[in-house]
């Protein structure tokens, strides 16, 4: 059974170099401790601090999957490249709701 980490963050997260070391290194204290599969999604700065590292880290720990949680449909050329680089889970009760309120709804 797979151990999984969800990565939601606020979407004004100011960027550091601080804070993104330490989310590497909280990262591979998970995967050390067994956890291999890890949620992602884009809405700000956190988010894409968090996929950035998962698949800089996806090189070195080929075995871990890194799944991509969409809140809303994107274009083709995309979903193409999400599609090369993630497992994609778009829930059901997402696309069923207005896009004002899927971000919401997703996390």
């Amino acid at each position: 059974m797979s151990k999984i980490c969800a990565f939601f963050g606020h979407r004004d997260t100011p960027y550091s170099v601080e804070l993104e070391n330490r989310l590497e290194q909280t990262v591979r204290q998970l995967i050390a401790e067994g956890y291999d599969e890890f949620w992602c999604c884009e809405q700000g700065t956190f988010d894409w601090m968090a996929r950035s590292i998962m698949l800089k880290l996806k090189k070195e720990f080929n075995y871990i999957t890194i799944c991509y949680i969409c809140a809303y449909r994107c274009s083709a050329s995309k979903f193409k490249w999400l599609e090369e680089h993630f497992d994609i889970i778009y829930p059901d009760e997402v696309a069923q709701c207005p896009p004002k309120s899927a971000i919401l709804r997703r996390n």
